[in-house]
């Protein structure tokens, strides 16, 4: 009489990681020099530092240039091909029927009847489609501007705080589900993309007179936490920055000089020092640093609990492509 065996998803993945292992096979990549990384978002995704010293550029600047600059060693020295339609002031509304002001910044954008970023994107992901081009990353930036934007509306700052922040806890909700269709729109047709969500600092400490030091005080965090929940909804990598400001605000952006909540140059150099670190270690599910046997077992307990985290190739469902998405995450090291 043969014992019953349950098949669980663990199993199979298990499985095909043992075969994998042990068969050695190759995992093919696109030729170095076909290589693209997207960026999409507002102003820090543009890469912004104040309105009378910014210039207008393609936005190979800010924290995309180094990112782009580290990609290109792991990329046999070929620098990706740098698109990015970030839009300064941008919200994740305007991203479709926009864009925002901030256009003018970036020459991505015609100065008279500009596209959308929704319509610009198409256009650019279409373009290198068609050229045979693959998009490898794509790192995207939302959300901050939806919380600003309450302060500009008639008599916000003079209401109660309770009702300031009720208001503030809606329009973070608003913005993440705008963002969620933000991203499902942009991957859709980039299965082999791996998408990075930014996270937010908070400046306003760096001028402690400004009037939205309360609510940039208590909307930060939350926005925060509810991008890196939606991260994990997506299979996408949250790069976290909050820490990275506390305590040096005036030192790293030029609210203490402008009242501008944008990044010095270093201030964008450690953020982008904080999405390589994050990066490059693709395949550490622990986070502790070092990829071991641990970093298999919890990515086997994602896969078994159809966490979406474990959906590495962004399709929507888990099967063998993304066991071996996790391998070649594997074997390319921290």
């Amino acid at each position: 009489m043969r014992t019953a065996t349950t098949f669980t998803k663990t199993t199979f993945a298990a499985a095909t990681l043992g075969l994998t292992l042990a068969s050695g096979i190759a995992f093919a990549q696109p030729a170095p020099e076909d290589a693209t990384y997207l960026a999409i978002g507002d102003s820090l995704a543009y890469g912004f530092a104040t309105v009378f010293t910014t210039p207008r550029t393609f936005g190979d600047r800010g924290y995309v240039a180094p990112f782009a600059d580290w990609l290109a060693t792991q990329n046999q020295g070929v620098r990706p091909a740098v698109i990015n339609t970030a839009v300064p002031d941008e919200t994740t509304a305007s991203f479709f029927d926009g864009p925002a002001i901030g256009y003018i910044y970036n020459s991505n954008y015609s100065l008279f009847f500009p596209d959308t970023q929704a319509e610009t994107v198409a256009d650019r992901v279409g373009g290198q489609l068609a050229e045979g081009r693959t998009i490898r990353w794509i790192s995207a930036q939302f959300g901050a501007n939806d919380l600003l934007d309450l302060a500009d509306e008639s008599g916000f700052l003079n209401q109660p705080v309770l009702d300031q922040q009720t208001q503030a806890i809606a329009a973070i909700g608003e913005a993440i589900t705008r963002y969620e269709s933000i991203l499902d729109s942009v991957v859709a047709s980039l299965p082999e993309a791996r998408l990075i969500v930014m996270g937010y600092y908070n400046p306003f400490p760096g001028s402690p007179a400004n009037s939205l030091n309360d609510l940039a005080a208590f909307g930060a965090p939350i926005l925060n936490t509810e991008l890196a929940s939606m991260a994990g909804r997506l299979g996408a990598t949250f790069v976290p920055v909050f820490d990275i400001f506390v305590g040096r605000e005036a030192e790293l952006t030029f609210m203490d000089t402008d009242e501008d909540i944008h990044p010095e140059p270093l201030g964008y150099q450690l953020i982008a020092e904080r999405m390589i670190e994050i990066a490059a270690c693709p395949a550490d599910f622990t986070g502790d640093g070092v990829l071991d046997f641990f970093d298999v077992l919890e990515y086997l307990a994602l896969f078994d609990a159809t966490d979406p985290a474990a959906d590495l190739t962004g399709e929507g469902s888990l099967d063998f492509f993304d066991v071996l998405e996790f391998l070649a995450r594997f074997d390319q090291g921290c």
